[in-house]
């Protein structure tokens, strides 16, 4: 029997291999390139907004300064 310490001990599942570090990198990719387009619309959207929130408070900024 070998213990785990034991440096001349080689188990077959004793690290990732190549294909399984591929596997992960490939998953990740492709969920990223899903992910990517939602999540760049979704910061076009809140420019979006933000800058009509600016156009809003600038218009009544000069009502106000009319209306004055």
């Amino acid at each position: 029997m070998s213990e785990i310490g034991d440096p001349g001990a080689h188990s077959a599942d004793a690290g990732t291999t190549l294909i399984e570090a591929l596997v992960v990198v490939t998953i990740t990719a492709m969920v990223s390139f899903i992910g990517f387009p939602k999540l760049q619309q979704g910061f076009l959207t809140l420019a979006q907004h933000q800058t009509v929130a600016v156009v809003a408070e600038r218009l009544r900024g000069a009502r106000n300064e009319a209306i004055t």
